[in-house]
């Protein structure tokens, strides 16, 4: 499963489309001829196509527009996009752009708008309810023609068999699933299937709340693809006009593959259309205070977890406890403990740290806090309690702790060493690839919990047209470099001039704390 969030890829504005024959109803971009978003018909105004962008490092928004997910205007305040586009972000790091085509070059049509708060599905979880409504500190300007609104879809209409049009900066090239990200915007019309069409996703597609949709024509399948999650699934009334919003772009099997089409949420569910047409969508919950662990890190001893603070109540609170390996090199081997808001140690987490994450939901989503971890947990206390045999208040030796206790840990246990405050690794994603003229360019998305991801590491191979014997070896050679920081989580690679082959790039991520990412791999092929 593939989800279409790009975070992070260079994007440029839209300029304005044809005025709206009718209130209720905005223009469509033109037959262009064969389509392609993988298989686009072409750059297009479409003027309720909306973009979520990256506000630099001093809180401004510069060109090109950094995009990494796409939106659609429901009205002057608010923007409908998708929760997985959304997820952990904190409001004030969003901004939405509107009336953008080009993303090199915006143009003057184009207005941003910063993000004041978030509204996702509470029950948002593995692409289900995939929903998020973003208030706009500022109103758009609705013009009919650069920027419009588009309506969302009515509730239990029956939307099989319609037409329909998507739209986004999304990855173009579905041999690699990405590598070719326009720098205007793309659109092509598709068909909404019968729930039967999606069958291969098997438990992934949930009709209650998934719509299967996608298309062929002369250039192939066409289908969304990474970037244009988000993004608006409109339903078409004739070859130039949509009158409703039926979907949001969600995930796929890959890009452009025939037997897997591209899966939308559902607006026409019930609950989640009245979440989309909410004239005030419930603000979700933000972290404010970080929990604490109580207790002592001791084999026997209980901790506990508490004191999570959120900028609105809580419906309700999670926690997962986490234990990890502490190494020279950082933290390994996490591992989930509990989920309930003590954690009694047993002796298998003795010289590992802990740490609790708190899940806080409301009406208006979920968001997750950390911990501080503790640790490395002590060896059980031994001679049955905190008193040592014999009743006195000494023990044996004349030191004041007894055997297993105090600051210092019995041998095998991590000796002196503690854990970083922070040993949940940061994620990581290859958001923007493109191979061309002998050299490739990476884009990397990374994001942490607690701590700021620090750097991202580059490994790559070539994987064809190398000889056998001693200089196939050095031809196979993996080299390793450091991508350049861009922004905040954000990081880009470009290669030197590589032979024409295929190569594969391994990406990980490291955060302040020194964790690192689990590895994300891709398959580029290098053409002359």
């Amino acid at each position: 499963m593939l989800s279409r969030r790009l975070p992070l890829a260079a994007l440029a504005v839209l300029a304005a489309l044809a005025a709206v024959p009718a209130a209720a109803q905005a223009a469509a971009p033109p037959d262009r001829g064969p389509a392609r978003i993988v298989n686009p018909d072409g750059p297009a105004k479409v003027p309720w196509q909306a973009a979520l962008v990256q506000i630099a490092d001093d809180g401004h928004v510069y060109a090109p527009l950094a995009v990494y997910c796409g939106a659609t205007v429901r009205d002057a305040t608010h923007v409908i996009t998708a929760a997985h586009c959304v997820d952990g972000d904190d409001a004030a790091r969003l901004a939405v752009a509107a009336g953008v085509v080009t993303r090199s070059q915006p143009e003057e049509e184009t207005e941003v708008r910063f993000v004041s708060a978030i509204s996702s599905h509470p029950g948002y979880a593995d692409y289900r309810n995939d929903l998020a409504i973003l208030t706009l500190d500022e109103p758009l300007t609705l013009d009919g023609a650069a920027i419009t609104n588009l309506p969302v879809v009515a509730a239990n209409e029956n939307v099989v068999g319609a037409q329909a049009l998507i739209s986004g900066w999304g990855d173009l090239d579905p041999l690699t699933e990405g590598g070719q990200q326009p720098d205007e915007l793309q659109f092509a019309r598709i068909g909404v299937h019968a729930d039967s069409a999606c069958a291969r996703y098997g438990a992934e597609y949930d009709p209650a709340v998934m719509v299967c949709a996608g298309g062929t024509n002369a250039g192939g399948t066409v289908d969304t693809c990474q970037g244009d999650s988000g993004g608006p699934l409109a339903r078409l009334v004739s070859a130039s006009t949509a009158d409703a919003l039926i979907g949001v772009v969600s995930f796929g099997r890959g890009c452009a593959n025939p037997d897997y089409p591209g899966i939308y949420t559902k607006l026409s569910n019930p609950d989640l259309n009245a979440r989309a047409t909410a004239a005030n969508p419930p603000p979700r919950l933000e972290p404010a205070t970080a929990p604490t662990i109580g207790g002592t890190p001791r084999a026997g001893e209980t901790l506990t977890c508490g004191g999570a603070g959120w900028t609105l109540p809580p419906t309700q609170q999670q926690v997962l406890w986490l234990s990890a390996a502490i190494t020279a090199e950082g933290v390994d081997d996490i591992r989930a403990e509990g989920d309930q808001p003590t954690l009694t140690l047993g002796d298998a987490l003795v010289g590992r740290a802990v740490t609790c994450v708190v899940r806080g939901v409301n009406a208006g989503g979920a968001r997750e806090q950390q911990a501080d971890a503790v640790g490395p947990v002590q060896a059980r206390a031994t001679g049955g309690g905190r008193t040592p045999p014999g009743g006195g208040g000494t023990p044996p030796g004349g030191g004041g702790t007894p055997p297993g206790g105090g600051t210092t840990p019995p041998p095998g246990n991590g000796g002196d060493q503690r854990p970083p405050a922070d040993i949940v690794p940061p994620t990581v994603a290859i958001t923007r690839r493109n191979c061309a003229k002998l050299r490739c360019t990476l884009t990397i998305s990374a994001s942490d919990l607690a701590s700021a991801v620090t750097s991202a590491t580059v490994s790559y191979q070539r994987l064809s047209g190398c000889p056998k014997g001693r200089k196939g070896a050095r031809c196979r050679a993996v080299k390793t470099v450091k991508a350049k920081r861009t922004a905040a989580g954000v990081f880009q690679l470009r290669t030197p001039k590589l032979a024409a082959a295929r190569w594969r790039f391994t990406v990980t991520a490291t955060d302040a704390a020194g964790n690192r990412s689990a590895p994300r791999a891709v398959e580029l092929k290098v053409k002359r």
